[in-house]
């Protein structure tokens, strides 16, 4: 388990989905209002992640866990976060931990197990070279594969 963990305003999606894929917890609805996500209740033990100036000095006044995102690339925006939690690495084995559409825990089943929920849609792949580039060059590059 990743030691931070996030909730991302409506506007970092993309950066939500990320984290989630190198295993870290990271609360996302694209509908949320700011105001949610300073009540007590729902950023406890969670880092407020934000693009919204005014959110961030909101948060800042009342000394809540913040990082303002305001880079131009998800690169550089997820560059931000490790460096402002002085991250030195991503351990791979908590990579691809958490499921990136709804956060929930994966784990590893045997084919009786397998079910398919109507949330998680899927493209059909035939090899796991295929699921890698569907990861890390859907959009853009992180130079990782």
């Amino acid at each position: 388990m990743n030691e931070y963990s996030f909730i991302a305003d409506a506007m970092l999606g993309k950066i939500a989905r990320k984290l989630r894929m190198f295993g870290y917890d990271t609360v996302y609805e694209s509908n949320v209002k700011d105001d949610y996500l300073i009540f007590p209740e729902v950023h406890t033990k969670r880092i407020i992640l934000t693009s919204d100036k005014e959110l961030f000095n909101r948060c800042r006044k009342k000394s809540l866990s913040i990082i303002l995102l305001n880079k131009k690339t998800e690169f550089e925006n997820l560059v931000t976060i490790f460096l402002s939690l002085k991250v030195k690495y991503i351990d791979p084995n908590l990579s691809f931990s958490r499921c990136t559409v709804c956060n929930g825990l994966l784990g590893i089943v045997d084919n009786d197990n397998i079910f398919f929920d109507a949330n998680h849609t899927l493209p059909k792949l035939n090899n796991i070279k295929e699921l890698g580039n569907l990861i890390y060059n859907n959009g853009e590059s992180f130079g990782l594969v």
